[in-house]
């Protein structure tokens, strides 16, 4: 069993999942890191609100300036 723990490390190595997941794995694990990933994810949320938002206010601000164009370009002079 001790050779089949060695494999997988070594395959992990060799894709270079030791330092970031290892490094993640930590992070998630201790008290700091979980304040942390608290932080992370109201940001994504904040972010995400944000482009919904933008999103919206774009389609509403298209639809306004085409109708004025369609507007002026019916109006009789």
């Amino acid at each position: 069993m001790e050779n089949f723990g060695n494999i997988l490390t070594t395959a992990k190595k060799e894709r270079g999942e030791t330092g970031l997941f290892q490094m993640l794995k930590k992070v998630i694990a201790s008290e700091d890191g979980q304040g942390f990933m608290e932080y992370a994810l109201i940001a994504a949320l904040v972010v995400i609100g944000a482009i919904v938002a933008f999103r919206t206010l774009g389609r509403g601000i298209s639809s306004k300036i085409n109708q004025v164009n369609n507007d002026l370009t019916n109006a009789n002079p």
